[in-house]
């Protein structure tokens, strides 16, 4: 599987320097040597687990170009150029043109399987959950249902799991159906904040392929107000094995390429409102999943954040480069809260 590079999917070919280490693509650099050994000795105490899946490739995704400046911690708003009661095929199709040159294969695939689109909004606000809901029925993308991140794409209820569990099967089969997500249905998300992305994983991750992210700035078609109810469908949930991993394999596996996916500061373990513990799972890199993605060392990548959401933006990027990444869903407030190992600057 070849390594990451640095180029976005936009300017393939390119490279973005940042200010951080300096990661091999051949992941035989001395900080990815030392990275692990850290973490080795760190973990010395953590129990082993049990034996691993195997990691699943599904096939590719069609995805809009990165933009990461419009990757921000608010909720961004729409600007309205008209009130239209749909999203016609033309407007989606020029959408993605700009997302890919995979649009072919995509209205191929669509043509044959006689698939339909969905837009799903999913913005949402890391603190103020309301304002996602808030933003789609002030104006969103003509047809699109709308998913909140943590009533939907997440299961509060469960303990001890991190901030934003993992929703169940039949939580989320429940959840897609009524946004409109089922068989021959190809969803097109967009949001910011980690959300479409997080959708994106969750889809993959109960078997749906037919999706994709695009930026929440690339739309300049009309809006519409107000919330709309989407086509009925019915998600049969397919859950994959593999795609993510607990605390206790992290422990067990010094060799693991941990990726962190929040900001600097948080990374480097300064205080901050959000980390109650502030610091990093020892021997993580830093991602941060509002930046280019950095050069990464080879290995078997494991992706966190603060409680699995903005991981999923590392995720999608790495799927984007050719390779594929696991999700610690408990992620950062999972592991403090257990009083693991703690490494800061």
């Amino acid at each position: 599987m070849r390594s990451t590079s640095t180029a976005s999917p936009a300017r393939c070919g390119s490279t973005t320097k940042r200010r951080g280490p300096n990661l091999s693509t051949s992941g035989r650099s001395s900080l990815g040597t030392s990275a692990r050994a850290t973490r080795a000795r760190a973990f010395a105490s953590v129990r082993p687990p049990t034996s691993t899946p195997a990691t699943v490739t599904p096939r590719a995704t069609v995805c809009a170009r990165e933009a990461s400046s419009k990757y921000t911690y608010a909720a961004a708003a729409l600007t309205a150029t008209a009130s239209v009661p749909t999203t016609t095929a033309l407007q989606v199709s020029q959408l993605l043109i700009a997302a890919s040159a995979s649009l072919d294969d995509l209205e191929t695939k669509r043509n044959t399987r006689r698939m339909r689109y969905q837009f799903v909004d999913c913005r949402w606000e890391l603190g103020n959950p309301a304002r996602g809901g808030e933003l789609y029925r002030a104006g969103h993308i003509p047809g699109a249902s709308f998913l909140d991140v943590d009533e939907d794409l997440s299961d509060l209820s469960v303990p001890d799991a991190g901030r934003h569990p993992l929703p169940t099967a039949g939580r989320f089969a429940a959840a897609a159906s009524r946004a409109g997500i089922g068989e021959g249905v190809f969803v097109v998300a967009y949001g910011n904040g980690g959300g479409a992305e997080r959708l994106w994983w969750l889809l993959r991750h109960f078997g749906h392929d037919d999706c994709a992210v695009v930026d929440v700035g690339s739309w300049h078609g009309p809006l519409t107000a107000g919330a709309e109810p989407a086509q009925p469908a019915s998600f049969v949930p397919r859950p994959r094995s593999g795609d993510t991993i607990d605390a206790d394999e992290i422990g067990a596996r010094p060799e693991l390429v941990l990726v962190d996916a929040r900001i600097p500061s948080r990374w480097r373990g300064e205080p901050n409102p959000i980390d109650t513990v502030p610091g990093r799972i020892p021997g993580a890199v830093n991602a941060p999943w509002n930046e280019p993605l950095p050069e990464l060392p080879g290995g078997e990548i494991v992706a966190y954040c603060g409680s699995g959401v903005t991981a999923c933006v590392v995720l999608h990027r790495l799927y984007l480069h050719g390779r594929e990444g696991r999700l610690y869903p408990g992620s950062w407030s999972e592991w403090s809260a257990r009083g693991l190992p703690v490494e800061k600057n």
